[in-house]
Parts: C-alpha cells; structure tokens; sequence
C-alpha cells in the first residue's frame, strides 16, 4: 500500500474531511454556485490532497468512474492544480479500491475493501502531471448532465 507513510502518523483529531456533495449545497443553486466558486481556494489550503476514486460504476449514467474519470472534470483539475500550485505534489494521493474487491455496506450498496492510497505523483512533476492539471482541457460535468444535473 503505497503512500501510507506520509499519513499514518496524523492523529485521527487532526483530520478534517472535505467531501463535496455533503459539503456543498446540493438544493440550493445560488449557495451551491457560491460553494463551488470557492473550490480552487479551498483546495489549496489543505495539508493533504486525497482523491477517492475506486472503479466503480456511476449509479445514475452507468458510466464507469475512476481516476481517468476523474481527471477528465475541469472542477477536479482545478482543484488538483490550487493545491499543487500552493504545495507541490509530495503530500497529494489517490483512494483506489485496492483488491476491486467488494463489501455489502451497512447503509446499503457496495463498497471497495481494501482502500488503498498510492501517491498522486511518485515522480514529481511529470508531463501526465502537467496534462492532468490543465482546467481548461476538462470538461464540465454540468454540460454532460444538463442543467439539473449539475
């Protein structure tokens, strides 16, 4: 399990979750534009960058999500970028599903077993890298969905 070193020594008091679709309004528009506007800044002022992104299946499109999915988003490349930009790449991660493996969740659905972290950028900045934080070669998840979906 790669990456684990640079968090494992964290006390569980000191972490602080930031997960968008609980964190950002989702009924109404005016606090959720207001919310997302801020994203780049919120973004840079973390101690970690942890993006989860086990391969799963998008409940409402079927579409497969991961960390190619992921990067395809200009939301996440502009967040990717802010934090790099304030602090480079050593402390930003990955979330995978580890095995792929699956657990019956005790809220209903499945979840991976096994997440696992492996560093965002174990060469530093490198021409993927580069490509992965470019905002404006993503697409907006909003013109995908239509209006009402995001």
């Amino acid at each position: 399990r790669g990456g684990e070193g640079a968090l494992e020594k964290v006390p569980l008091e000191d972490i602080f979750l930031w997960v968008d679709v609980i964190s950002i309004s989702q009924s109404c528009r005016s606090v959720q534009t207001l919310a997302i506007n801020s994203l780049p800044c919120f973004a840079s002022l973390l101690k970690y960058f942890v993006t989860v992104c086990p391969t799963v299946k998008h409940a409402d499109t079927g579409a497969v999500c991961n960390k190619a999915s992921y990067h395809e988003r200009c939301w996440c490349r502009a967040e990717l970028m802010s934090f790099w930009a304030r602090n480079g790449t050593e402390r930003m991660f990955y979330a995978t599903g580890g095995s792929g493996a699956a657990r019956r969740s005790e809220v209903g659905g499945e979840e991976p077993e096994g997440m696992a972290l492996e560093p965002m950028a174990p060469e530093g900045v490198t021409e993927s890298f580069v490509d992965a934080i470019k905002v404006f070669h993503g697409s907006p998840s909003c013109c995908r969905l239509g209006p009402a979906g995001g």
